[in-house]
């Protein structure tokens, strides 16, 4: 059986290229899956909260009760579907899933150090997020993985 290696060189051998799916360790795998079902079970229960089942929604250090809506719940539900379009993008090797990824890393460790920022100015004193520790390690293998995504 041959080998089918490009006229172009190895470098454009599509059979030497990995698998996205192989590109991801375990516990990004495992963050993807916890916030597929988080990002569906805020997204039905926001549509009870609408029928005034009011339930009680946080991340970040951030959070509010889905009834009555407020600009906070509003950003929740926004936060918790980005992660859930993201880790449906990642499962399904999209494209963009890495840029998409991205945001939701940079946008989380805003998050993080305003809400760190905002318990010291109104008092409540210090407090460290550890959700940091996650999202760091994930913003670094979002980027070292970039190339390789694009060209898989």
């Amino acid at each position: 059986m041959e080998d089918k290696e490009s006229i172009f060189g190895p470098e454009f051998d599509e059979m030497a290229l990995p698998r996205r799916k192989s590109l991801m360790p375990w516990w990004v795998k495992i963050f993807t899956w916890i916030f597929l079902v988080m990002g569906f079970g805020v997204a039905v229960s926001s549509l009870t909260s609408l029928g005034g089942i009011s339930v009680n929604i946080s991340l970040y250090g951030m959070h509010a009760s889905t009834w009555p809506l407020s600009v906070l719940v509003l950003i929740l539900i926004s936060l918790y579907l980005l992660k859930g379009l993201t880790a449906i993008c990642l499962l399904l090797e999209r494209d963009w899933a890495i840029k998409l990824g991205l945001a939701d890393a940079v946008t989380g460790i805003l998050c993080c150090i305003f809400v760190m920022c905002y318990s010291m100015i109104s008092g409540d004193g210090f407090s460290f997020r550890l959700e940091l520790f996650a999202l760091i390690p994930y913003l670094r293998w979002l980027i070292k993985v970039k190339p390789l995504w694009e060209r898989a």
